[in-house]
Formats: structure tokens, C-alpha cells, sequence
């Protein structure tokens, strides 16, 4: 600004000076238009400076401000990509690329979002994993608005949120929800299996076992088999040694009827000292085969972590599936014979009548 004001000064004070010590009266004159155009020249000097400065700061603030938000995008813990009315990637950030296994300098853009998910993948997951990519990918962008889940080969899950935008265009939020997914597995492992042996519960006996009842053919020479086993002794355990004594004890009852079964075959803790088992394509001398097996593996000592062994007993309540067999009279059927063989004594079994 001061090199403009001195260049226009410099260019009319000798005129000015000249006027002044001219010989001929009047020229002085000239003088005061002289100071009115320097004077009207700084003021639009000054006035262009200041908004020339004014643009200069918003352009760096600018730019400051889209340096940060290209940070934030590039490290965010997020993959972004923004996808065109065409359904091509314009933008795709740099933890898109490391979610599936590729590099920033290995991004390939404005293609369709499958050609470029596929292209991301290939490297490290080969080009059968890429294929699949592309087919999910493209299935979702036609038909699918839910987000999408895909579970990689290195057994990560990845979740696509598409959130359409106005203009046509659409933003994709790529997420690694593999802990989120082990957590939700967990939740509803829980939901449905005992938290001291990891045997089913009585909720997932009794939906698997009318799954059973459902698929069965109802065939006259084998049938489905529901056992109800109560522990005898083991209060005395629980009394005498402590809970820790008798949840070893539990645990174990758990591995040994694990053992015992044949692929397939499904044991459950109902709770306490009570167990079930259900067992599809059996006859009466197959599942009578199986009391007495059970009875047998349960009457073994149990060797404790304090030093000390112990021994219960196990009464088995057996009730073969009848055509006309609901899940509820299967077992009230059985819990019937367990009731009979308990009174009986300890180590005994009894079939329900049909």
C-alpha cells in the first residue's frame, strides 16, 4: 500500500512544484485539484488494500479450515466415500482403503462403488473374496436400503450405511463392527445356554426340540427320545463342600454327558441338579442303552480341585415321542418317569407309558 501511495505522489507533486514556481501567474491553480486527486487516490488505495487483505485472510482461513476437514476425513476411525448420481466414487477416504486391506495409493476412482470395493479387496483377500464383494455390493445398491454386512475372510465384519443425498448423490459409511458382532453373539449365547457348563438352556432346549418334533418323519420303528436326569447326592456335595465344590461338580456331570452322546444329540442343564437330553432315531433298546451309559459315566467318582472325591447318583425319566406329541406333553411325559424313577432310588430309569 505505501509503494502505491508514494508511486502516486511521485507522479503528481512535480507537477504541482512546477505549477507553483512557474512565471506566469495562475498556474498555482492546478494545486488544489493536484490535492484533491492524491487525496481521493489514497482513500482508494487504502480502501482496495483493506479488502484485498480482508480476502487474503478468508482464502487462508479457507484453506486452514479444508486442510483440517481433509485431516479429519483421512483419519477418521470411519472409512467415507461419496458416490455420484451415476453411482460412481468421487471420494473415498484413507481408512476406507485400510479396512479392506488396500493403501490410499491404491484407491481406484470414479468407478462404480462395486468395481471399486472389489478393487480395494483383491490384494489381500484374492479374487474370490472380490468376486463376492461385488455381487453383495451390487445387490445392495439395487435393491437393499438396510445397511449392508460384510464379513471378510480374516473373519472381520464390516457394515455399509448408505445415506442418500439430494442432489442424486449418495454417502457411504463404511464401519468395522467385528467387536460389536462378537458382543451381540456373545449376548445371545447367553440368552440360551447355561453360564456355568455352556449347555443349552431350557428356552433352547424347548425351541430345538420342536424342531425335532416338527422334522421328524414319525417313523414306527424309531422315534424322538426326551430323558429328564435329576442328581442324587449332589446337595450333600453343595451342603457339605461349598458351592465351588458343587459347581465342579456340575461341570464336570456337563463334560461327561458331552462324551456320552453321539453327534447330534442334544444335552441341556434345566437348572440346579436337574439335566435333559434329547435324542432323535431312537428305539427303546437304543435309549434304554443310553440310561444305563448315563447312569454308569454319572456314578463315576468326581475328583475335586481341594483333593477331595465325591459321588452322586443320576434318575433318568424316559418318554418316546408319540405321533400325537407336543413339546409340552413330551416333556410333562418325561418329568412323569423321572418322578417314578426317583422313587425307585438313586441309579434307576423309567419309560413313560406311551
Amino acid at each position: 500500500m505505501r509503494l502505491a501511495i508514494a508511486q502516486i505522489f511521485l507522479g503528481t507533486v512535480p507537477i504541482a512544484v512546477g505549477a507553483l514556481l512557474a512565471p506566469k501567474n495562475g498556474s498555482w491553480i492546478l494545486v488544489p485539484p493536484l490535492v484533491a486527486y492524491n487525496a481521493a487516490m489514497v482513500s482508494v488505495v487504502q480502501r482496495h488494500y483493506k479488502g484485498l487483505v480482508a480476502l487474503m485472510t478468508a482464502e487462508q482461513r479457507h484453506a486452514e479450515l479444508a486442510a483440517r476437514f481433509d485431516a479429519a476425513l483421512a483419519y477418521m476411525p470411519h472409512g467415507l466415500c461419496t458416490v455420484d448420481e451415476a453411482g460412481k466414487v468421487v471420494i473415498a477416504n484413507r481408512r476406507t482403503a485400510e479396512l479392506f486391506g488396500a493403501t490410499v495409493e491404491t484407491r481406484k476412482l470414479n468407478v462404480p462403488l462395486p468395481e471399486f470395493i472389489g478393487h480395494a479387496g483383491i490384494a489381500q483377500f484374492g479374487e474370490t473374496l472380490r468376486k463376492r464383494l461385488v455381487e453383495r455390493c451390487a445387490a445392495w445398491l439395487g435393491d437393499e436400503r438396510a445397511p449392508m454386512d460384510l464379513e471378510l475372510n480374516d473373519g472381520r465384519h464390516l457394515e455399509l450405511i448408505r445415506n442418500p443425498v439430494p442432489d442424486g448423490s449418495a454417502v457411504i459409511v463404511i464401519e468395522d463392527v467385528t467387536e460389536r458382532r462378537q458382543t451381540e453373539a456373545k449376548i445371545l449365547h447367553l440368552a440360551r445356554h447355561d453360564s456355568l457348563t455352556g449347555l443349552p438352556n431350557r428356552r433352547e432346549l424347548r425351541e430345538r426340540l420342536e424342531q425335532i418334533l416338527i422334522s421328524d418323519g414319525r417313523r414306527k420303528d424309531a422315534s424322538v427320545a426326551m430323558m429328564y436326569l435329576d442328581l442324587g447326592g449332589f446337595k450333600q456335595v453343595n451342603d457339605r463342600l461349598g458351592h465351588c465344590a458343587g459347581d465342579e461338580v456340575l461341570e464336570t456331570v456337563a463334560t461327561r454327558l458331552m462324551h456320552t452322546l453321539r453327534p447330534g444329540e442334544l444335552v441341556a442343564r434345566l437348572g440346579g441338579d436337574e439335566f435333559a437330553i434329547v435324542a432323535d432315531h431312537m428305539t427303546l433298546p437304543s435309549i434304554v442303552a443310553l440310561a444305563q451309559r448315563v447312569i454308569r459315566d454319572i456314578a463315576m467318582p468326581y475328583h475335586l480341585s481341594t483333593g477331595e472325591a465325591v459321588s452322586i447318583g443320576t434318575s433318568i425319566g424316559i418318554a418316546l415321542a408319540a405321533n400325537d406329541d407336543s413339546v409340552d406333553r413330551l416333556i410333562r411325559r418325561a418329568d412323569q418317569a423321572l418322578y417314578s424313577a426317583k422313587q425307585a432310588g438313586r441309579g434307576t430309569y423309567r419309560v413313560a407309558n406311551g
